[in-house]
């Protein structure tokens, strides 16, 4: 029916992005606006529109964290590779913009280890 809401696809959580992403080693693809993480993959806006399935390497930067019971986390940083599976114009305050969408294609241990840390402590 139309106006119903969409059932959610996803299988796992994302959480909105305070992480600090840089997208691959060239200047013009530094310095993102991350929307969402999960386990599987980022999305994110920038300036330029980046061709579907094109691989990525990323370097992400998570905040520090404090639990409810006090502790501090310090999640650091990670590098990781993604293809982007969407990419799609978008217009907001900031002008035009992509919103891009990454999917996760390699994962160190230690790197999901955090992506699932800092998702859980923001959930």
């Amino acid at each position: 029916m139309v106006g119903e809401p969409k059932p959610e696809r996803r299988k796992q959580p994302r959480v909105k992005g305070t992480v600090g992403l840089t997208v691959g080693a060239q200047p013009h693809l530094d310095g993102v606006q991350v929307k969402d993480i999960s386990l599987s993959g980022i999305s994110f806006r920038m300036e330029r529109p980046i061709e579907f399935m094109t691989r990525l390497m990323m370097h992400m930067v998570f905040p520090n964290r404090s639990s409810p019971d006090g502790q501090s986390f310090m999640y650091g940083s990670i590098q990781c590779e993604g293809a982007v599976v969407r990419c799609a114009p978008v217009s907001d305050d900031n002008g035009n913009q992509y919103e891009i969408a990454v999917f996760f294609t390699h994962l160190e241990e230690a790197a999901r280890k955090a992506i699932q840390d800092y998702v859980g402590m923001c959930s």
